[in-house]
Order: C-alpha cells, then structure tokens, then sequence
C-alpha cells in the first residue's frame, strides 16, 4: 500500500499535469483565436505604404484601425506619422462624421457596425490592408454639392436643437469637417454631410438625426433667384430595420409661416418634395426635424433652389357645384 507521502507526491503530480494541460489547452485556444482573427504580422514595409498612400489620397482624415484588437498597426503607424490622428475602430460610434474619415482593415475582418450605413468614396489596398475613404473634407463636399442649399456651405447654417424647455446652439464646428456639434447632446445629434445607404443607393445628404420630443432646426440663407426648392430625404436602409423606428417630420418654415412639410414612415425610399417659396424675402428658410421616438432615426436630407413655372393654385369648384 502507498504510505502518506507517497500519496501527496501522487496527488501532487497529478495536480501539475493538469495545471500543464490547461496551460496548454490555453496557449491552443489563444493561438486559434488568433489566427481566426487574422492577427499575423503585416508584411514588412505595408504600414510605411499606407502611410505614403495616406499622405496622398487622404491628408487630414481620421484613421480608423478595424478589427480594434490590431493595436500593432495603430502603433506602427502612430510612430511612421505622428500628426496623423489613429484610432482604433471599438470606440467609434454610428454616426461617425464622414468629411474626414479613413478605414483600415486589417486582414480578413468584417466591417465594424458603426459604418453599416456608409458608402465610401474610394477604396485602396496595400498587402493584407485594405482602406475605405470616407467623404473628401470640407473642399471636397463644396465641389459636389455646389447647388444645394445645405451642402455647398455647411458652416453658414445656422443649427440648434430645442428639446425639454431648452434651446442648444450647435456652433462648435467640428475643425476636422464642416459639421455642426451640439454641447451635452449625444454625439449623433451633430448635423453635418453624411454619405448613406438610402434606398439601396449611397446618397451624399445632411445627417440630421431627431431627437425625441424635440426638433432638430437648420437654417439656411433664403434663395432669392428662386421661387421653389426640392427636398430630398430618406432614412438610412440599415435603420428602417428597427422594429421599433417612429416616423420622422420634416418641416419647412419661413418666419413662423410654414411653406411644406411631409412625414417620412419607417420604409426604404429616398423621397422628394416641392416646396413653393412664394415672393422672394430676405429671412432665412427653417428646416425642422423631429420624432416621437429617436431609436436609429438615421435621417439625412439635401436641398436645391430651382426657378420654374409659379406654383399653380389648387383647383376649386364652383360655387354651384359646391351644393349637396
């Protein structure tokens, strides 16, 4: 028979053997999950490519690092561009403003959800890096948007948000983009151009995002050669998948007189409004959205001032006529 000690050398034995194990059951699992992830090193000299290939597509944007994990790209490029500002992707979210953003991908990896809504404007690859640009800063959205009357100078509207018996001025300008922020309000709550999946088309439109119970206001310079304007505007394909997503209002104001408005349900579809002007007058124009509920109310809109034929007065009938 096994004396005491015999007994505790053989427990003891059998303790580090299943210590050992898990050890290398761990060491298994972490190296599987790694590979899974793509983890491997980059190729030699791919984070000095990026760089150059950043400096000339994409001088000034944010650098976005997908999956989160990749902290060693991030570094490596942080020390091969130090003024560059490089993020990593789990932070991040939807909403993200667009004027000056870069997406890096690194390896095999899904799209964070933050940018599900989000069509970019170009895509590049060096090696196992493949880069998504978003938008084209404050230059770029001017040059595409020259005729409408939100786009072609963002920092010229005038935004504030009126919720709770409070008015919040939304002056702070973002310096990265012309996007409009709005102190203690959430961060989607900025209004600012936005590139977006609206009915299965990227679109270039102002994320205007409402708040619940309350009402995102914009006001842009009135047209005076113009005697109508066209909205567009549409929620972003990814947020008519909410089961719970409210209608949204957009209103149109001149003063307190109120020229158009329509109500947008929770359907795909980039929609289109007429709004007559009337006689041309020096105030500004008041687009206003709002919401019962704000859940993934990711909604955009744009505006362009036309000069047509008057608007024709609806028909009536005749007084005659107008007898039961």
């Amino acid at each position: 028979m096994l004396d005491v000690n015999e007994t505790t050398l053989a427990i003891a034995r059998w303790r580090a053997i299943a210590v050992l194990a898990i050890l290398a059951i761990a060491i298994a699992w972490s190296l599987a999950v790694r590979a899974c992830r793509g983890d491997a090193a980059v190729e030699a000299g791919a984070v000095e490519q990026l760089a150059q290939q950043l400096d000339q597509r994409a001088g000034g944007r944010t650098v976005v690092i997908h999956p989160p994990w990749r902290d060693d790209v991030a570094s490596q490029l942080r020390q091969q561009r130090p003024k560059l500002d490089v993020r990593l992707a789990a932070p991040l979210q939807a909403g993200l403003p667009t004027g000056s953003l870069a997406l890096v991908r690194v390896g095999w990896s899904p799209g964070p959800g933050a940018f599900g809504d989000l069509a970019p404007s170009d895509r590049f690859a060096v090696g196992d890096l493949r880069v998504e640009l978003y938008g084209g800063g404050a230059a770029g959205v001017a040059g595409r948007a020259a005729g409408s009357l939100l786009l072609a100078d963002v920092a010229a509207l005038r935004v504030r948000v009126e919720v709770g018996g409070r008015t919040i001025q939304c002056s702070d300008l973002d310096p990265s983009g012309p996007t409009h922020r709005c102190p203690t309000l959430p961060e989607w709550n900025h209004v600012g151009p936005h590139e977006l999946v609206i009915g299965g088309q990227p679109r270039r439109c102002l994320w205007a995002h409402p708040i619940s119970g309350g009402r995102v206001i914009i006001e842009a310079p009135w047209p005076l050669t113009a005697n109508r304007i066209k909205v567009s505007y549409g929620l972003a394909d990814s947020a008519v998948g909410a089961p719970d997503g409210q209608p949204v209002t957009l209103e149109v104001f001149a003063g307190e007189r109120k020229l158009g408005g329509v109500v947008q349900p929770n359907q795909f579809g980039y929609g289109e409004l007429t709004v007559p002007l009337g006689e041309p007058a020096s105030e500004r124009l008041a687009f206003v959205v709002s919401t019962t509920h704000d859940g993934a109310r990711h909604f955009c809109i744009d505006a362009v001032a036309e000069r047509g034929p008057a608007p024709v007065a609806p028909a009536t009938r005749p007084a005659a006529e107008s007898q039961p």
